[in-house]
């Protein structure tokens, strides 16, 4: 990877990496043997992480993102060795329907109405046009106050407020059918305090999306949207890790599913009521949307996959979708016995789907990845049967043009293929995210599941 794992667009911006990259060199000649992995147990809480932790989050940011895994965890070999697979001979299909999830829509200064014009143009009529279409809404709307974006680089804590406008390039600048479901719990979820989470759900309640992750009342807290398409019931639950440097409002704990997920052995009850309240409901899958794990780092931190697995063997849920990291992280197939049903399953997890529509500078961010899963219903040995039957992935390259100022999703393959007609900068940020990609995310195991538009 080059010198830099950041890539700013501004002279500013670039004389005030080059001075942090200083300072994290300096850092880095007292710590470059105990920061070399991940840290063990990192909550990446900035409500209890002191300045020793909140300067390793800075080091790996500008200077050395982890490009292993936690230390003696075979986790490399564990992801490499992943074969996503969900054929099963025995099954015979009867209805199926797809479900396409993108990662963190984030308010960046930079995704704005003319940059983004033509952002959709070669992905918004495949990703808009799936039975079911999700995201994570990373930021409040609270449409009465100015919004609040993230500049180029960011030196202070971010509370974040998105405009009507910005919205509306994130559900695909009125050219497509927009989300069904977006979750609402993140580290961003309280930003705006109380009124601000409240005027969010009521401004998607308008839109007609629903909405997973925060409750209006205590009475709402297990009224998760549950949609049908085709014949197939699919539940939508959401709970983060951390609410930034605030908490929900004294008595009203049910406002956000906000747990201490990236703590070791944390209370999962609550999870598994959810799931077990869509199973009573009538789901036939579950998708749990988990905003949890640590940023930039090509793999999971150990506990976060012992957090994965405990979700399914604990809580049952069918998929899981990582969100927070904001570079893409790997995915796996789990065999897990159904807590609520007592079924054996394959459930999927990808533990990092990445900054959406968004335009952070960390180079891997800007390889945000489409996902379809594809349910199904039908019979096995003569009973009734439900499975994940299909899943499919679309790696994409946030391009920037520098002359047009202006952003595009471009299908990765596509780019690599093209690489000559971009400019330098652009060709040498495609040869980082190929190593990235090929090396980490997607290994040529899985070469079968790339989707096309």
């Amino acid at each position: 990877m080059r010198a830099f794992p950041v890539r700013t667009l501004t002279r500013k911006g670039k004389w005030m990496v080059i001075l942090l990259k200083g300072i994290f060199e300096l850092v880095h000649l007292f710590k470059k043997k105990s920061w070399r992995f991940p840290l063990i147990n990192f909550e990446e809480n900035p409500l209890t992480m002191g300045e020793t932790l909140a300067i390793y989050l800075g080091y790996k940011y500008y200077l050395k993102p982890h490009v292993e895994a936690t230390e003696n965890s075979g986790l490399e070999t564990y992801f490499r060795s992943q074969k996503i697979d969900f054929t099963d001979i025995g099954f015979t299909e009867e209805t199926s329907c797809t479900l396409h999830a993108g990662g963190d829509l984030m308010p960046y200064q930079l995704v704005n109405k003319h940059s983004a014009a033509d952002l959709w143009n070669e992905t918004g009529d495949w990703f808009f046009n799936a039975d079911m279409v999700f995201a994570n809404l990373e930021t409040p709307l609270k449409l009465s106050k100015k919004a609040q974006l993230v500049p180029e680089v960011m030196l202070n804590d971010m509370y974040f407020n998105c405009s009507e406008e910005m919205f509306s390039i994130f559900n695909g600048n009125g050219k497509y059918n927009g989300y069904d479901v977006l979750s609402v719990a993140n580290n961003h979820s309280m930003d705006m305090g109380k009124k601000g989470l409240f005027q969010t759900m009521e401004f998607l309640k308008e839109k007609k999306i629903a909405w997973c992750g925060a409750s209006m009342n205590e009475h709402a807290v297990h009224d998760f949207p549950i949609l049908e398409r085709n014949g197939i019931k699919t539940a939508f639950i959401a709970a983060t890790y951390s609410l930034n440097k605030l908490t929900t409002p004294k008595g009203k704990p049910w406002l956000v599913n906000h747990f201490p997920l990236n703590v070791p052995g944390c209370d999962l009850s609550f999870i598994k009521t959810q799931c077990a309240t869509a199973r009573k409901r009538g789901a036939d899958f579950i998708v749990l949307s988990l905003h949890a794990g640590n940023a930039y780092q090509a793999y999971p931190s150990a506990h976060t996959v012992e957090l994965f697995h405990r979700v399914f063997n604990e809580c049952g849920a069918d998929v899981i979708l990582g969100g927070h990291p904001h570079n893409a992280q790997p995915m796996e197939v789990v065999t897990f016995t159904d807590p609520n049903t007592n079924e054996s399953k394959k459930g999927f997890a990808i533990y990092s789907l990445a900054d959406f529509v968004a335009y952070d500078i960390f180079i891997w961010c800007h390889m945000p990845v489409m996902l379809e899963l594809t349910f199904s219903k039908g019979t096995k040995l003569g009973k009734t049967h439900k499975m994940i039957s299909g899943v499919k992935i679309l790696p994409l390259y946030m391009h920037y043009n520098p002359a047009k100022k202006s952003l595009r999703f471009i299908p990765l393959k596509k780019a690599l293929a093209q690489k000559n007609i971009f400019d330098s900068e652009a060709q040498q940020e495609l040869s980082d995210l190929e190593k990235f990609c090929f090396r980490y995310f997607l290994p040529e195991e899985n070469d079968h599941l790339w989707a096309k538009t």
